[in-house]
């Protein structure tokens, strides 16, 4: 099974290889199982054995990710003598914007966490942390690329069109998980240099983006989901698609 976030998975893998109670440098601590706060239903979280004693832990959802690094991370500043509280998070990653509201909700839930009347993480963490979002950069750059190679669309953003990379299945060297993926082995077991079609370029659609993902997209980017439903729904070139795949 996959060893990522895989809605598939109803209990612990053997593939999986994020934070575990074992494991070397990302263990989630028993003794402070209660303050990561990890959300339990739907399979967001994995557990084999009592809820309270588990034998198993596996995360399974964006947001316990989120709470399990910011909880390992308070814990590190609370463990150091001396250490500055957390003031600052860079959203290192351009996909990270999408999460903010569920970094600001634990952090909020962390700074007013308490233990037998005692704040845990306050002294370490500041009350309005700042952000540092380099997305806004990251296009500003990509724009001015496209602009001085004369590669900007001179149609219009109408004409706009979404695709996006998944698993080449006619390819017979590749290897998918249960769930469609690319296995941990096969994506960073394959060679470099080495020649293959692994990847297909396809529409974006409700077969090849999960629900969770078009909902965000609608209410984070609601200017280009529009562009998205327009190519969807009246491109000529996808009227291939059946209705229920149309987003």
């Amino acid at each position: 099974m996959a060893e990522g976030i895989s809605e598939l998975a109803t209990g612990p893998r053997d593939a999986y290889r994020g934070p575990a109670l074992d494991h070397p440098t990302a263990k989630i601590d028993l003794a402070i199982l209660e303050r990561y706060g990890f959300d339990r239903q739907a399979n967001h979280l994995l557990i084999e054995g009592a809820p309270t004693q588990p034998k198993a832990i596996q995360i399974n959802s964006i947001a316990n990710y989120i709470a399990y690094h910011l909880v390992s991370l308070l814990e590190q500043i609370r463990q150091t003598p001396g250490a500055p509280p957390l003031k600052v998070i860079v959203l290192a990653c351009t996909h990270y914007p999408f999460f903010t509201d569920i970094f600001q909700t634990q952090l909020e839930r962390l700074y007013n966490y308490r233990e037998d009347g005692q704040f845990i993480y306050r002294h370490c963490l500041a009350q309005d942390v700042v952000w540092i979002d380099p997305a806004e950069f990251v296009a500003r750059e990509l724009y001015e690329h496209l602009r001085v190679s004369n590669l900007l669309n001179d149609a219009g953003v109408c004409t706009a069109e979404f695709y996006i990379n998944v698993p080449n299945i006619l390819n017979p060297n590749i290897r998918l998980t249960p769930d469609g993926q690319f296995s941990y082995a096969y994506k960073y077991g394959r060679q470099a240099g080495a020649i293959q079609e692994y990847v297909k370029a396809v529409p974006f659609s409700r077969r090849t983006l999960s629900p969770d993902v078009i909902a965000r997209l609608a209410t984070k980017s609601p200017r280009v989901f529009t562009l998205l439903r327009r190519f969807n729904q009246q491109n000529p070139k996808l009227k291939f698609l059946p209705d229920r795949d149309r987003i």
